[in-house]
Parts: structure tokens; C-alpha cells; sequence
């Protein structure tokens, strides 16, 4: 079978989406060494996605740029992309970035579109504005095209069928994800971790700390993360926060909190963006991760928190409750004294939210994932 691939988020660090379609790709290779797997690409692979990405000699890279405006994802994927696909006539199609562009879209391929979420109809204010556009050209267009619909989780299942009910009818739909196998290599490689500090960049970890895993955004909810941060009041620990710069007006409310008097801004750790084994020795040392999320299609760095043997506590909403609830702590509103105490009751069961989320995350195995979606779904294709 061949199977091709919309590879066009894998031309930057490997976060969010392209995380989970090098992950999708690196499954496939792995258990069905007999189907051919193209990533079709408008610029070169980054190199942090060619560090974990499986490329065999069953893996083709099909680079083809436009010779006018490159760098509009857009348009290639309108002019460009559908014309590889129709070259190169794969039996799937699998599009892990929500839409397709459905302009000269071919009619062969079996379509496959990953969904990630619902955000930007439910939380419309914490997307871009276009992303917001694209999705309201593209989405439900590609939905009626797909052959099958894949969402990340039952929480996004279940809002897609909300929202979309009638086009889902009688469409096949599949929820399931995992945890990158690139990420549980590196857990593992650092599991004998043991040393009382260890560097993140030029920093030096010496001391005890909460942890917050994310790209700076609206729908990360950051300012609630501080106010929280404050209440806290143990001069011991201090507040680590992982993430690139997302968009919005976050820098500016990020600085208004910070900048109140009396704030410990000096015990607040910006990192931006880590390494991978960086990455698992700050989860495999905080004290636990918070997040405090306004919706979440998944909750890819809960999982990995999880994984490292982090204890973690969320809000009470969208899928964090079926990844965190009774393996972590969901707390059920935002009143900060009940984080408070949720947080209180955390750190003195620490051990027994390890080995729940050690559990937990056995749930999230990207090759049975893959092994299930290939049986009941993609091989009715080669018969």
C-alpha cells in the first residue's frame, strides 16, 4: 500500500502538530515495513525533525516548492500538494494538520484527516485569527471529503459529533494518539537521572520547582498560572514555564502580573524552548506539572509528565479529564484557594500519582494506536 503523508508542518521544530505526524509516520514504518510511506514537503525536513524522524529505505521524501511565493503554506498546498498527490496516486492520504485544500483535490486517494480539536469554534478567542479563517474556509469541507475522520481523543470525538453531526453521519470515525516514541527513548536514556541539578540551557536547575509545559498562548491561560503561583507562597519552590511564543497579547499580561508589587517574580523561569533531554529531566524533576488550560484536545504534555513520573493537576475540562482524572488531580472550577489545596494534597501523595500516571500512560501507545486503525479501517482499502 502506498501511504503519503501532508508533511508540511515538519519544516520547524517538532512541537503540537508536527510532534504527532512524526509520530503517526514513525509508527507506520515501524509495523508495516511493507507499505511505502511519502512525506510530501514544500520545504527541507528541520533538523530537529530529522533527528527523530524514522526515515528507511521504505520512506520517500517528495520536495516540490512553487516558483513564487514559498513561504505561503496555502498556496502550495493548493497549487503544489494536490498535484503530487495526483502523480503520485497513493492509496492514502493522511492529513495530520485538520484541513485539506479541496480545490483540484484528487478523488482516489482514501482521505484521512487527523482532527486535533475544536478550539476554534468553542474558544474562538484564543485561536488565530487565521487559523480561525482557515478553518471556517476548509474544515467542513474536508470533513465531507474525508473517508475517515481521526480525532486525538473522545473529548474531540465527541465535540466533532457536536458540532458537525450531520456531516459525521454515517462517516467512519476513530479516536486514538500516544506519546512520541522519540520522547519515550529519550525518558529512557535519562532514566538513572539522579543528580540534585543538572543545565537547561545556560541555567542551572539547583533548586525545587513547579513546572508548566506549553506554547505562550490565550488558551494556555498563563495569567491564572501566576495569580496561582503567588497564592502558593513557598519561597522554596519556584515556577518553571516551557514554551516557545505563541501569539496574542500575552508578553503585555504576562508583564502587568509580574510587575505587581510584591509579586516573586524573581523565583519565575522563563525557558522558551528546551531540548528533548532537557525536556524529560524537568519533568522527571519538578515537584509536579500544573496547567491550568482552557481547553485542551489532548493533552500531549500531561502525558509526558506522566510518563517521566511526574505527578500533575489540571482544570477539570475537555480531554485533560480523560488523560488526568484519577490519575492526577482535576480541579472542577478556578477558585485559587481550591488549587491551592489541591496542590497541598498532591505534594503529600506524590508517590501515589507516580505510579497512577505510570498506568495511565500505558493507555497511549502509538503503535497499537496505529496497529488498530490499520486493521479495521486502512486494510479494507487493499482488498
Amino acid at each position: 500500500m502506498k501511504i503519503a503523508f501532508d508533511g508540511i508542518v515538519l519544516s520547524k521544530q517538532a512541537t503540537g502538530v508536527a510532534d504527532i505526524t512524526i509520530s503517526i509516520i514513525n509508527s507506520f514504518v515501524k509495523n508495516f515495513e511493507n507499505d511505502e510511506i511519502f512525506i510530501l514537503v514544500n520545504n527541507p525536513l528541520s533538523e530537529d525533525v530529522l533527528s527523530r524522524i524514522n526515515i528507511t529505505n521504505k520512506v520517500k521524501i517528495i520536495q516540490k516548492q512553487l516558483p513564487f511565493l514559498r513561504s505561503i503554506n496555502l498556496l502550495w498546498s493548493v497549487f503544489k500538494l494536490n498535484q503530487i498527490i495526483r502523480e503520485l496516486d497513493p492509496d492514502v492520504f493522511i492529513e495530520s494538520n485538520f484541513t485539506i485544500t479541496p480545490f483540484f483535490f484528487p478523488s482516489k486517494p482514501q482521505l484521512v484527516v487527523y482532527v486535533h480539536d475544536v478550539a476554534f469554534l468553542e474558544y474562538p478567542q484564543t485561536v488565530k485569527c487565521i487559523t480561525k479563517t482557515h478553518l471556517g474556509l476548509f474544515f467542513k469541507r474536508s470533513l465531507k471529503r474525508a473517508d475517515l475522520i481521526w480525532t486525538n481523543s473522545e473529548y474531540t470525538k465527541q465535540r466533532l459529533e457536536k458540532h458537525f453531526k450531520q456531516i459525521i453521519a454515517g462517516k467512519s470515525v476513530f479516536a486514538g494518539s500516544g506519546i512520541n516514541s522519540a520522547f519515550l527513548k529519550k525518558r529512557n536514556e535519562v532514566s538513572n537521572l539522579t543528580e540534585t541539578n543538572f543545565q537547561v540551557g545556560n541555567l542551572t536547575i539547583d533548586f525545587d520547582y513547579f513546572l508548566f509545559v506549553g506554547t505562550i498562548e490565550p488558551r494556555k491561560n498563563i495569567s491564572f498560572l501566576l495569580k496561582l503561583f503567588a497564592v502558593l507562597k513557598d519561597e522554596k519552590k519556584r515556577l518553571i514555564i516551557v514554551g516557545g511564543k505563541g501569539w496574542g497579547k500575552e508578553d503585555k499580561i504576562i508583564s502587568d502580573i509580574i510587575t505587581t508589587n510584591g509579586y516573586p517574580k524573581d523565583r519565575l523561569v522563563f525557558t522558551g524552548y528546551v531540548k528533548a533531554n532537557e525536556l524529560v529531566a524537568l519533568y522527571k524533576h519538578a515537584t509536579m506539572f500544573i496547567s491550568t488550560s482552557l481547553n485542551e484536545g489532548l493533552g500531549l504534555p500531561q502525558l509526558e509528565a506522566m510518563a517521566c513520573g511526574c505527578p500533575v493537576i489540571t482544570p477539570h475540562n475537555s480531554a485533560m479529564i480523560e488523560v488526568v482524572k484519577d490519575a492526577g488531580i482535576t480541579v472542577d472550577n478556578w477558585d485559587l484557594n481550591k488549587w491551592e489545596e489541591a496542590i497541598k494534597h498532591l505534594e503529600s501523595h506524590k508517590d501515589e500519582y507516580r505510579m497512577k500516571g505510570f498506568l495511565r500512560v500505558q493507555q497511549y501507545d502509538w503503535d497499537e494506536t496505529i496497529k488498530k486503525i490499520y486493521s479495521e479501517h486502512l486494510a479494507l482499502i487493499h482488498k
